[in-house]
């Protein structure tokens, strides 16, 4: 691999928290893991302790997207096998508790609050509507997107995203 070049990996957090991802090895994740987070309470320290383990062998990083802001937690969160939503404090203390360096931690999809909490936390909804998922993800995301990403970073959102060095 070149310097400077970020690999991204996706990892089973159930074979990492099981410690049947012994079979990674430093170098195939030696620079950066992605994964959308899917947490489970028993498995949460020893997945993100064992996350760190792994890529510190290569100064890795770790790069997190977890729901975001309890207020929203629907029947739909826990039909994911979601048992909380995170703020900025938590999820930094989470990484922090396992030995990760947050460096940066932000919300994302700001109008995905609003939509989601309309949708499933006030109608209690607990399925996706394809055409609104279709409208939401090519119309509205995309503008709020570049938004955020451009101009200026949301005070809440859907999502929160950090970014965490091992």
């Amino acid at each position: 691999m070149r310097p400077g070049t970020v690999q991204i990996h996706l990892l089973n957090l159930q074979a990492l928290a099981e410690d049947r991802a012994a079979c990674l090895s430093a170098e195939e994740v030696s620079r950066a893991a992605r994964f959308k987070f899917r947490e489970d309470a028993e498995r949460w320290v020893s997945c993100r302790v064992r996350l760190r383990e792994i890529l510190r062998h290569g100064a890795g990083h770790l790069c997190i997207l977890v729901p975001a802001r309890q207020e929203l937690y629907s029947r739909l969160d826990s039909d994911f096998g979601h048992f909380r939503r995170y703020d900025k404090p938590l999820l930094a203390g989470r990484l922090r508790e396992a030995g990760f360096k947050v460096r940066h931690i932000h919300y994302f999809n700001f109008a995905g609050y609003f939509a989601w909490g309309l949708r499933y936390k006030l109608l209690r909804g607990r399925s996706f509507d394809i055409n609104q998922v279709r409208l939401f993800d090519r119309r509205i995301f995309p503008l709020v997107h570049r938004f955020e990403s451009g101009v200026c970073r949301p005070p809440f959102g859907q999502s929160l995203i950090a970014i965490a060095q091992a």
